[in-house]
């Protein structure tokens, strides 16, 4: 950063606005890099204005759909919605013909879209995604990963990523398809993303591709599978020169909710190391699911204070960010929080909520169906709960 803030100073002085512009852009991403959300969105923005100024539409495509990851990290997401359609109508209304960033943003747009629990939008440009990166994948010569020159490291890297965006489109399928309790369908394209990914050879990648697996064990409730799973992904990443963090997250969070699942003890100590490391990362979107998972862990070994106020944190991030999903799990958990209290009447406000996210986003997974379940016993033979 102390380099490109001199360089910038330097095309200021020359008053080169396609230097400055650049120059604003990779500060960005420095700063993005660091978690540093709101040091980095201004340095997209002037390289968005600069390189529109500049009538270079492919970088301010590329400016916008980085303002659209940044509002994916911190939300709200249908921010990172807009700024997501707005690269892409840039890239379309100038004919752009750059498959692989069409590709990102459309796949960056799907995912979004999930999370926002639009399934129907997300399922679309998670297809077109992986169509217009089919298309791309198709132009690379066999053998382009092993390179001769410096054009072809160029395109080995462009071989890669491409490989990378389309096994990532097919997990935010996957991810689709067990939000809607389709677990086969969901099974079938995480493991479709994992053999993409082992073929790119990118440790970390291959890494969150079998923790998502076993995430979708869990769902199953097949916990020994899933547990196996996860433990491999986290061998998988110590493999590599600098084990991800996303990774990290994602193993703890998920090897906590499988504990306790078998009513393990672990299950809160790996919730709280789950929720520390979301902390240290800056990640809001992981610390508020890690938030969840705690105040399920407590809620399950009976310390129902520290449930209670793990949940309400874990409610306030999700909502924030617009992740319906994982909102309507926050709120089940207040509405057993609720039950156990002998507070009939807001366990039931609770666990309705709970339903009603779940009936509009057509989310059909196991604690979407748990949730329905707790509504029907709250409600069950009392007519002045209904």
């Amino acid at each position: 950063m102390k380099h490109y803030k001199a360089a910038l100073d330097l095309y200021t002085s020359l008053a080169n606005p396609a230097g400055q512009a650049d120059t604003e852009f990779k500060l960005g991403s420095a700063y993005f890099n660091l978690h540093q959300m709101t040091d980095s969105e201004p340095h997209y923005q002037r390289a968005y204005e600069l390189h529109k100024a500049e009538g270079n539409w492919k970088a301010a495509a590329q400016d916008e759909a980085a303002v659209g990851d940044i509002r994916f990290q911190e939300g709200p997401l249908d921010k990172a919605v807009q700024a997501y359609t707005e690269s892409l109508a840039l890239q379309r209304e100038h004919g752009s013909t750059d498959l692989l960033s069409k590709g990102k943003v459309l796949k960056a747009m799907g995912w979004a879209y999930w999370q926002l629990g639009d399934y129907a939008h997300a399922l679309d440009y998670l297809q077109e995604a992986r169509d217009t990166l089919d298309k791309l994948d198709q132009q690379f010569p066999r053998g382009i990963l092993v390179s001769q020159s410096p054009a072809d490291d160029d395109s080995a890297r462009r071989a890669v990523d491409t490989i990378r965006q389309k096994a990532d489109a097919s997990l935010g399928i996957g991810a689709i398809y067990f939000s809607q309790g389709r677990y086969e369908n969901g099974i079938v394209n995480f493991n479709s993303a994992l053999r993409q990914f082992r073929s790119s050879g990118q440790v970390d990648a291959i890494a969150m591709a079998t923790a998502d697996l076993g995430y979708g064990y869990l769902l199953e409730q097949n916990y020994d599978k899933a547990l196996s799973l996860l433990k491999e992904a986290e061998a998988i990443n110590q493999q590599g020169a600098i084990p991800a963090p996303w990774v990290e997250e994602v193993v703890l969070a998920d090897e906590s909710v499988v504990y306790i699942e078998q009513g393990n003890s672990l299950g809160l100590k790996t919730a709280d190391k789950a929720l520390a490391f979301a902390r240290s990362q800056q990640d809001l979107r992981w610390t508020g699911i890690c938030l969840w998972v705690e105040a399920f862990a407590y809620l399950h070994f009976g310390e129902l204070d520290k449930s209670e106020d793990a949940a309400r944190q874990a409610l306030v991030i999700l909502r924030q960010l617009g992740e319906k999903e994982m909102e309507s799990r926050a709120l089940d958990t207040l509405g057993l929080l609720a039950e156990a209290r002998h507070d009939r009447k807001q366990a039931v406000e609770y666990c309705r909520k709970a339903v009603e996210i779940n009936a509009a986003i057509g989310n059909e997974n196991l604690f979407a169906k748990r949730a329905r379940k707790d509504l029907d016993r709250l409600t069950r033979g009392d007519p002045d709960t209904h």
